[in-house]
């Protein structure tokens, strides 16, 4: 049963993430710990005498960027996103889960090591260098764009190991008590990779994309209660679309096409509320050339107390008589 888990981690770990993610999401802040420890444990077996740079090594980084590079360039004349999305994926270097598992399949974790550094670094170089050439940011520096990969990859592979390096220099006992848990290693992967599973389904749930907020100021009661407003509030858009519907339904009336919008949302509308829409033309303009009008209407929401909650002014064109 043992060596059936161990040879099925990959899925199985994934399986229980997908399935148990309401709990594995709130376990999210654990990942960045949990991969640095998996790796220090996995490095302590590693000596930076051992980290050679190989022909190799090379072969794979070259054929890393140019196949990112083709792969654009053969996918962006069907979709630009798709392209993009691809180059991404192939330029990503491996991934710092990579030493762990060749180290557990029995192959030379020093070599791959070599490989992820070096791999991690030819991506901060890069990703700079190409991707300008894909999207335009003229507000990003190369040098911008590099330290920020590097800062997020220091963390969590330079850090563990120094962190390595240093307690076989520093403190060779520990640094041989931790060399007798490399095996555990293996299942702190398989416990970040449950935790990475449930983040990107609980992502692909709430996809805003699908028109779904999870916004907790309009959901969340606990949340809400330590804002300034004390409780859930309505999104402001609700106010306005009583205004819309009288645009549409009453003033000008069915057929009107809203152009444009200005709005202030001036204060919260809370579960409960009773708000009323009004409002009021207040030009006209008639366009002879093309024969039809423009119509600005002052618009306003007031609660039950006589507040106003939202006021603004909508652009229109109404039906032609």
């Amino acid at each position: 049963m043992l060596k059936f888990l161990k040879n099925w981690t990959l899925p199985i770990a994934m399986l229980v993430g997908a399935v148990g993610y309401p709990l594995f999401i709130s376990l999210s802040f654990l990942t960045p710990y949990l991969i640095f420890t998996m790796l220090l444990l996995t490095f302590c077996k590693v000596s930076p005498h051992d980290l050679k740079p190989k022909p190799l090594h090379a072969w794979l980084l070259l054929i890393q960027i140019a196949g990112a590079l083709a792969a654009y360039l053969l996918l962006y004349r069907f979709n630009k996103i798709v392209a993009e999305g691809v180059m991404v994926c192939i330029i990503c270097p491996t991934a710092t889960a990579a030493a762990v598992i060749t180290s557990k399949l029995g192959g030379s974790a020093a070599s791959l090591t070599t490989y992820t550094l070096l791999g991690n670094i030819g991506a901060a170089i890069a990703v700079p260098i190409f991707f300008p050439l894909v999207e335009v940011h003229p507000d990003v520096s190369f040098w911008g764009a590099f330290f920020v990969i590097l800062s997020k990859v220091f963390p969590l592979l330079i850090c563990p190991f120094l962190a390595a390096w240093l307690l076989s220099k520093c403190l060779p006992k520990v640094h041989q008590k931790l060399l007798g848990y490399h095996e555990l290693a293996f299942y702190l992967w398989a416990v970040s990779l449950a935790i990475v599973t449930a983040q990107t389904l609980y992502s692909l749930l709430n996809d805003p994309a699908d028109g779904f907020t999870d916004n907790p100021m309009h959901f969340d009661e606990a949340y809400a209660s330590k804002t300034q407003f004390g409780r859930c509030i309505a999104h402001g858009v609700i106010s306005l679309s009583l205004c819309g519907s009288v645009l549409g339904m009453e003033l000008p009336g069915l057929g009107t096409i809203h152009m444009g919008q200005e709005v202030t949302f001036k204060k919260p509308v809370y579960p409960g509320d009773t708000i009323t829409a009004h409002c009021e033309i207040i030009d006209i303009q008639y366009k002879e050339k093309k024969d039809f009008y423009i119509v600005k209407v002052k618009q306003w929401v007031t609660n039950q107390n006589g507040d106003v909650v939202t006021e603004g002014i909508a652009t229109c064109m109404p039906p032609k008589a």
